[in-house]
């Protein structure tokens, strides 16, 4: 297992010198910038892998699956304001990304907004299950199920918690 670990690092040290060599050579080149930090990501190397998605981006701007992996990376590294930008530019172009938008919740939440976490966790749901998907085990994918039944449960937690709020500013306006 070392050896073949050693064989795949030299090999990844040597696409990532070829990729940094074409990136010199084509600064725009959005494919070399993401393979840099492709690469930067399976070495766990998240500055790095931040820095070329944020090339990659600035010379993709339309493109939301870079945008996605960069946001990703963002709130990897704890940037919840930047990982929000780049999930909000995401589900507007298209709402139809579920993850996205559970990710875009944990983000607001991060941020210290509350109210636009449970907004992004209802369109989550709300359109997952429109679609089909997130009604239960069975429409999960598996590999979400974890993070879906956490989100779930922030949501209902959440809502909960505005409803509570409204109802105590409602009866502190009105008495009773």
């Amino acid at each position: 297992h070392t050896i073949r670990r050693e064989i795949l690092g030299e090999e990844v040290l040597q696409a990532d010198m070829q990729l940094r060599a074409l990136l010199q050579e084509q600064p725009d080149c959005v494919p070399a910038a993401h393979g840099i930090a492709q690469l930067a990501l399976m070495r766990e190397d998240l500055d790095t892998a931040q820095a070329h998605m944020a090339l990659a981006v600035r010379h993709a701007p339309a493109d939301n699956a870079l945008r996605f992996e960069w946001a990703q990376v963002l709130a990897a590294l704890g940037d919840a304001v930047q990982a929000r930008a780049q999930l909000e530019h995401v589900v507007a172009d298209d709402p139809s990304k579920h993850v996205a938008w559970m990710m875009l919740a944990d983000a607001c939440d991060a941020d210290g907004d509350a109210l636009a976490a449970l907004r992004a966790r209802f369109q989550a749901v709300s359109r997952a299950q429109a679609s089909g998907r997130w009604r239960d085990a069975r429409t999960t994918e598996p590999e979400l199920l974890s993070f879906v039944s956490r989100q779930f449960e922030a949501f209902r937690r959440d809502r909960r918690e505005r409803l509570f709020e409204v109802l105590h500013a409602a009866r502190d306006a009105h008495g009773a």
